[in-house]
């Protein structure tokens, strides 16, 4: 993977020099490809006692101990540049994994496949790591919007227009992606003591938004909720109901100035695909230029194959 450039100055709001694994709930006996599968497993049922278990202990497992990332609240968000010459215009890829961890590296060819393929074909492309579980909603947001702020303040030394920066996010990268254009881009999710800098002044508007297997909704999904919020939040059931109305994204529709991409699984076993649908029927009631592409016979995680073709055609076009 090419060179990581860290987003954040000295000062990452939200990071402090707590230790995490005090803030989670771990299985410490549980190997790694049984954590994966039972993570899994609980991703897609509704919420038991041992789900936050079952998130926090793969996250301990994918994330902490192969390190990726600290066992303090001190990580640095990045991005990998994957630089060209051919055209001006830049996407930010943004790999999925339910906010636990990030499938970043080529494991379902959600990160670093995808910039490649970006890159062979004229496009600069930005692969983000953002900060996930045990850090609490709003910090993944937070990191991608600086993501989006940084590349146009490099903007020169990048060699791209500022005016044509893309994102693409998957599963919950999508999530992420859909979450910013529909209820965050324009708002501030600093905390009190952290002090702007010039970067942050940049705007983080963006040219267009795809979405690949996108969890539209944690009302299929709410163990998700414990990769982003307290327990006790999640938990109670009336708090966990209104997390979810709040994140609804069909619901709180605002991007149709945004051409965005759409493709989604239909037999996907994971997300509900029927919400990605009704998404999709919110962004043509209201205007949206949109482009959809529906892989037949593919569950979630389909192979890239099934929409890069149209994709790309996707930002020829836009």
């Amino acid at each position: 993977m090419s060179c990581k450039e860290y987003i954040w100055g000295k000062n990452v709001p939200y990071n402090n020099k707590n230790n995490k694994i005090s803030k989670m709930k771990i299985d410490f006996e549980c190997d790694y490809e049984k954590a994966g599968s039972i993570f899994m497993e609980k991703i897609a049922s509704p919420i038991e006692e041992d789900s936050k278990k079952a998130i926090d202990t793969f996250t301990f497992l994918r994330e902490i101990k192969r390190g990726y990332s600290y066992n303090t609240f001190c990580d640095k968000p990045y991005i990998v540049p994957f630089l060209s010459n051919e055209t001006k215009k830049a996407v930010i890829v943004v790999s999925g994994g339910a906010y636990a961890y990030k499938t970043m590296d080529g494991e379902v060819g959600e990160g670093e496949k995808i910039a490649k393929i970006l890159n062979d074909n004229g496009y600069s492309a930005f692969l983000l790591w953002y900060r996930s579980n045990p850090y609490r909603y709003p910090v993944p947001v937070l990191d991608l919007q600086r993501a989006i702020r940084y590349i146009k303040y490099k903007s020169k030394e990048f060699r791209i227009d500022p005016d044509d920066i893309n994102i693409i996010g998957f599963s919950a990268g999508g999530n992420l992606c859909a979450s910013f254009i529909n209820i965050h881009r324009g708002k501030a999710f600093f905390p009190q003591k952290y002090e702007p800098d010039e970067i942050d002044k940049q705007s983080d508007s963006v040219a267009t938004c795809a979405l690949i297997y996108p969890a539209v909704t944690y009302e299929f999904n709410p163990a998700m909720l414990y990769a982003s919020f307290d327990k006790k939040e999640v938990d109670n059931l009336k708090k966990r109901e209104e997390l979810i109305k709040e994140l609804n994204l069909t619901n709180h529709y605002s991007s149709s100035d945004i051409p965005q991409f759409v493709s989604y699984g239909d037999k996907d076993n994971l997300v509900n695909n029927e919400e990605t649908k009704k998404y999709i029927k919110k962004a043509l009631d209201c205007g949206t230029k949109i482009t959809v592409k529906e892989a037949k016979n593919q569950q979630h995680g389909f192979d890239c194959k099934y929409f890069i073709d149209d994709y790309l055609q996707f930002l020829k076009n836009n």
